[in-house]
């Protein structure tokens, strides 16, 4: 076979959506238990063998074994308590020892952070590691617990792998969630799907109601906060939670406002522009400036992770001032202000943009601003912390 030749992954609805795992593809399967990566994995290992394949388990962690030994599964054990380079040099030489077109389930790759004590060393594993596998045209699974690994480890990993997928369990069926599938596309491919674990089918998740059970499973599962509104309601009326759908918002705090100007050399330009003086004969070059700016790496990485969070989903974003970055003034651009009200306690500041918010289809954007007062929003990757009003 040659290299990026269609596989079979043991689930044919996968197969399907994904347009087929490929030759070379090293697959990270991002769940919030090894039994979630298990239910994918053993599949995949028994329809390898069946195949005929090269079939490796890599064992180097102390949880329970994600496959048994069975006829044509070959376990390796690895130990990384003998320090980063000896380990790799362990894995490489046995993926070496292996030839091409080999198949492989590793074990969790959140185990090495835990023994190495930092995300960097971990990425620093699967960095070297998973383009050696694609030359070799192999198939690699690798698991990757949720909520264990910060943002940048988790981009870093997604940016080296050709295929990432999330997965949820809830309501009795399993949510996978296509982020990222290299050199592949259609129309459905990067929106929810759920998974019945009786008949191992996949159904896309796209109308209202199934979209909010989705983001209803995701809040849960990772403890996110809802609008106080929402909060009161489901206590005092805890037979209306059923109804409501979940409120699924981000928002840009006017922190990142200033970061961009900060980081773009404009801060001393926008002094000077808001001077009396200079309102209107600095305002042009400061236009400019902002125009040819550039936001920093870790702020764009996160702008990537609200697309891929909604993925084909349509949003809506919103700008909001910096009015309502005060706890005191929520709202106050509704215009139960007046206008010179506004300048004499204000100002010239208040009409300034200072946040934006952006939402997918099942609720309105949270408030923008750095204060974050009407909270509900989600933290992609957790720059700020997840608390009500947390965002990038």
């Amino acid at each position: 076979m040659s290299a990026f030749d269609r596989i079979l992954s043991g689930f044919p609805d996968v197969d399907r959506l994904l347009d087929n795992i490929r030759l070379g593809d090293n697959v990270v399967w991002r769940v919030k238990s090894l039994d979630q990566f298990r239910y994918f994995a053993e599949p995949f290992a028994e329809r390898a063998i069946a195949d005929g394949r090269t079939t490796v388990y890599m064992k180097f962690a102390g949880h329970e074994p994600l496959l048994a030994p069975r006829p044509g599964l070959k376990i390796r054990e690895f130990d990384p308590d003998k320090g980063f380079e000896a380990f790799t040099v362990d894995i490489y030489n046995c993926i070496t020892e292996n030839g091409r077109e080999a198949f492989y389930v590793f074990d969790s790759l959140s185990a090495l952070q835990s023994v190495w004590y930092t995300d960097l060393m971990m990425g620093n594993f699967f960095r070297v590691t998973c383009p050696y596998l694609f030359r070799l045209d192999t198939v690699a699974y690798f698991p990757l617990l949720r909520g264990r690994h910060s943002f940048d480890a988790v981009a870093r990993i997604r940016d080296t792998t050709q295929v990432f997928l999330d997965v949820y369990r809830g309501d009795g069926f399993y949510y996978l969630h296509p982020l990222k599938v290299w050199n592949r596309y259609s129309a459905k491919m990067f929106l929810p799907h759920a998974c019945d674990p009786g008949k191992g089918t996949l159904k896309t998740v796209e109308d209202g109601v199934a979209l909010s059970r989705y983001y209803r499973i995701l809040e849960e599962e990772e403890l996110q906060e809802m609008l106080l509104a929402r909060k009161i309601v489901r206590k005092e009326l805890p037979g209306c939670g059923a109804y409501l759908e979940p409120h699924d918002s981000f928002y840009i705090g006017s922190d990142v406002f200033y970061t961009y100007i900060v980081s773009n050399s404009c801060w001393e330009l926008r002094i000077a522009q808001r001077t009396q003086e200079g309102y209107f004969s600095r305002s042009k070059e400061l236009r400019e400036a902002l125009l040819a700016g550039e936001f920093p790496p870790n702020i764009r990485e996160k702008f990537r992770s609200i697309l891929e969070y909604f993925g084909q989903s349509p949003i809506i974003v919103r700008s909001s001032s910096f009015l309502e970055d005060g706890f005191g003034d929520a709202c106050a651009d509704t215009g139960l202000m007046r206008e010179t009200e506004r300048r004499d306690r204000y100002g010239n500041d208040y009409g300034n943009a200072g946040g934006a918010a952006a939402q997918g289809p099942s609720g309105p954007g949270a408030q923008g601003g750095s204060a974050g007062h009407q909270g509900g929003g989600r933290s992609p990757g957790g720059l700020l912390p997840e608390v009500p009003g947390a965002g990038i």
